[in-house]
């Protein structure tokens, strides 16, 4: 067993592959790890398989490559492509680790605000990725510090909000 790891950003459509050689010619399968679930061509999975018979060696050789064709978060996990020789009834498998990462997006935006000196506002916004990210809040191209004057606050699904208390 044979484990790898790749990591995609979408929204590309991601393509592993997998080949095997053998006498007879070798039977390769994809299955979604966490189902044990045989990966069939459909609106989500694209097969591609190519078989050649190398008559220098008298051997077959096969290549199957999975397309995820539009790939999303929930696809991220691992994928097993098994081979099997018939003669000797023996099973090879690699693992395929597949990451799909998503690029950070505003889920909702801080609106813009206009006050008196002495006001305190808040402003809010949250964004959505994969892995989760951070928000930063900036004044003029600066980190703004939490401190007496902003209080910032976030949470683990990348929210965050910013108070501005007045200084007096």
């Amino acid at each position: 067993t044979h484990n790898f790891t790749i990591n995609f950003t979408t929204p590309m459509k991601i393509s592993i592959g997998c080949s095997a050689v053998g006498i007879p010619q070798p039977v390769v399968e994809w299955q979604l790890s966490d189902t044990g679930d045989i990966v069939n061509n459909n609106d989500k999975y694209s097969l591609i398989s190519d078989m050649e018979r190398n008559s220098s060696k008298d051997v077959f050789e096969v290549t199957s490559n999975l397309t995820i064709q539009t790939p999303v978060t929930d696809d991220t996990g691992p994928y097993i492509c098994s081979v099997t020789s018939p003669a000797f009834l023996t099973v090879v498998e690699r693992t395929i680790h597949v990451i799909v990462l998503v690029a950070p997006t505003f889920v909702s935006s801080p609106k813009n605000a206009t006050l008196l000196q002495t006001t305190q506002a808040l402003l809010q916004c949250s964004a959505s990725a994969a892995p989760v990210s951070f928000i930063e809040w900036r004044k003029n191209g600066a980190a703004l510090p939490s401190n007496n004057r902003y209080v910032i606050s976030s949470s683990s699904v990348a929210t965050s909000s910013i108070e501005g208390r007045p200084f007096i």
